[in-house]
């Protein structure tokens, strides 16, 4: 496994991974209101890129 920093091209493939988190590992934690509003089917790519823009991403 690697290991690194998380580069710009990676937005797609991590908004997949927090997608299923919520949406198949969390389900029954949140409402079908809150699901759509974390990790929306059809996300707006500029937001999620601005929210990921600043936090450390391995």
């Amino acid at each position: 496994m690697l290991i690194r920093h998380f580069c710009e091209g990676d937005e797609a493939a991590l908004f997949q991974v927090f997608s299923s988190a919520i949406r198949e590992v969390a389900s029954r934690d949140y409402t079908p209101v809150q699901i759509e509003a974390w990790a929306p089917k059809d996300p707006d790519w500029t937001a999620w890129n601005i929210r990921i823009r600043d936090i450390s991403i391995l």
